[in-house]
């Protein structure tokens, strides 16, 4: 059977409707012990079969799937009796936006096994925000801001629970991001290619997932922005930063904790593209009588070109400290 398909902008999977069951005992009277397989090709690309069991069907003897070419889809062995599901083939990246879908079966002579196709389609690409040709569904960093898509939903989900990606699925291109996911085989997800986690994270559900949260907004999440917090020398959550200033609108306990997810600073500042411009002022060594420690200025008569400083106390090594290595505090 063959079904061409044309004027799609990305083919993101391919649904057919399939059961199966063993041979008609009567007509050899005898049940099948004989396997039928079914493919599924796009494109002349083999993506995935289903193979029938060799012994005749039972509670433990069922239909089982397998996914090629970077291809795939639910391991979920399937009964026979004619019980219909929808067999879902989610293909790669790679796949071409038009060609042909074509169902090659394999039947054994009788009393061989029977499949049976009730209807199919293929689900375009509906959405790829960042326009790197990924669908959002199968890109791993679907606004490109460096950020995953995993950790940006709305659940609590952290790097720490990430895995690197199998298959081809990827962050595509510009994406400064790694490749990984939450699940790197079937065995590791539902029917319908959710992930199961265990235990669940805040937000979470083993049968929804998680919500879209910031993952389309261009703005990465404050847990992916680690160019300049390196973790403190105080690793306790007792000290968490009180003030902050943020140009990327999510600060607040309910808007990513930001900044007192921070620890061991007096002050946090966070931006993307714009700078911030801190006071300047000539010596503060001599013209400022009353310092403050954590106060900073930018020191005009330091050097050639002069530099930030920071007052970091009266004490013996203290003082007004120039910051002129790039590093984090």
């Amino acid at each position: 059977m063959k079904q061409n398909i044309t004027s799609c902008s990305k083919i993101n999977s391919l649904t057919t409707r399939i059961s199966w069951a063993d041979g008609n005992p009567a007509i050899s009277n005898t049940s099948s012990n004989t396997q039928s397989t079914i493919s599924v090709f796009y494109n002349n690309v083999e993506y995935a079969r289903m193979y029938t069991t060799v012994n005749a069907e039972s509670a433990t003897n069922k239909a089982t799937f397998e996914y090629l070419n970077g291809a795939f889809g639910s391991d979920t062995p399937l009964g026979g009796s004619y019980t219909q599901r929808d067999w879902i083939v989610n293909l790669p990246a790679s796949a071409p936006s038009s060609g042909e879908v074509m169902f090659v079966a394999n039947l054994a002579s009788e009393p061989g096994d029977d499949i049976r196709i009730y209807d199919f389609f293929a689900d375009g690409c509906k959405n790829d925000t960042d326009g790197d040709g990924i669908c959002n569904n199968l890109d791993l960093d679907s606004d490109n801001d460096g950020c995953l898509d995993a950790i940006e939903g709305g659940a609590n989900i952290t790097a720490s629970q990430l895995v690197n990606a199998a298959g081809t699925v990827s962050v595509g291109t510009g994406s400064t991001a790694s490749n990984q996911n939450l699940c790197a085989a079937n065995t590791c997800v539902n029917s319908n290619g959710i992930p199961q986690l265990s235990p669940l994270p805040t937000g979470y559900s083993n049968t929804n997932g998680q919500t879209v949260g910031g993952s389309l907004d261009g703005i990465p999440s404050a847990a992916c922005i680690t160019v300049c917090y390196e973790t403190p020398t105080n690793l306790t959550a007792s000290v968490p930063v009180k003030h902050g200033i943020t140009i990327l609108g999510r600060a607040g306990a309910e808007n990513g904790n930001w900044p007192m997810l921070r620890n061991s600073a007096y002050t946090a500042l966070e931006g993307k593209t714009k700078g911030f411009v801190v006071t300047r002022n000539s010596s503060p060594e001599t013209t400022i009588t009353n310092p403050v420690v954590g106060m900073m200025v930018f020191d005009t008569n330091e050097g050639a070109t002069g530099c930030l400083k920071i007052y970091t106390g009266s004490g013996a090594g203290e003082g007004w400290k120039c910051f002129n290595t790039q590093t984090c505090p």
